[in-house]
């Protein structure tokens, strides 16, 4: 199952990631924490980002993961062999 859901990440393309980087400021932690769980996955990078964090420390911790989106998503490609994203 969960290799379907990677594969159906992959068709959707980088935009699949956005989605996951826009609900790292949703209001629920729960919602927080399976996005980055999510976004780690899926690319080939390390983030630090606490999704029990208060709101103000938790827009510190976007910020960079917001830049690299910003820089490195348009050139995202999917990586069938490792299933993840890579740039």
């Amino acid at each position: 199952k969960r290799q379907r859901v990677r594969r159906e990440f992959g068709k959707a393309g980088p935009a699949a990631v956005g989605l996951f980087v826009e609900k790292l400021s949703d209001r629920r932690e729960l919602v927080r924490a399976s996005a980055f769980e999510l976004l780690t996955t899926l690319v080939d990078r390390a983030f630090f980002f606490d999704p029990a964090a208060a709101l103000h420390q938790r827009e510190v911790m976007t910020r960079p993961i917001l830049k690299w989106w910003e820089r490195d998503g348009p050139r995202l490609r999917w990586d069938e062999r490792r299933e993840k994203f890579v740039r």
